[in-house]
């Protein structure tokens, strides 16, 4: 389990305004059918105004970029890539997505899970 990057994910989603986090897509922006990095970053900079919207693996890959597959942002795959990117087992990473499919759709509910997940590991 990589804790540094799990808590570094907490901290980022604790500040996502509801609006910019969406557990139904891996990755969205008005408009697009596949975005950049850039532009999911430009995004995310501008407070989600534009409507771009991302789950918590979504959310992994605006902060680390080796959670991608071709330079793209992309579901396929992408469960597997965000489980190695944040060090998680593939049980763990199932659960991560499903848990919050499931029970919370919220940036902060996500925050609190991850931080549960981070707790349970100590």
């Amino acid at each position: 389990m990589n804790v540094r990057r799990l808590k570094k994910l907490a901290d980022h989603l604790e500040k996502v305004p509801r609006r910019g986090f969406d557990m139904d897509t891996w990755m969205r922006m008005p408009g697009t059918v596949r975005a950049s990095l850039r532009d999911m970053k430009k995004a995310s900079e501008n407070d989600y105004k534009c409507g771009m919207t991302a789950c918590v693996g979504g959310h992994a890959a605006l902060l680390f970029p080796d959670i991608k597959i071709d330079g793209w942002i992309k579901f396929s795959g992408g469960l597997r890539r965000m489980q190695k990117g944040l060090g998680l087992t593939r049980q763990q990473a199932d659960e991560l997505c499903n848990h919050m499919i499931a029970e919370h759709r919220t940036p902060k509910a996500a925050a609190k899970y991850i931080r549960k997940l981070i707790a349970s590991h100590d």
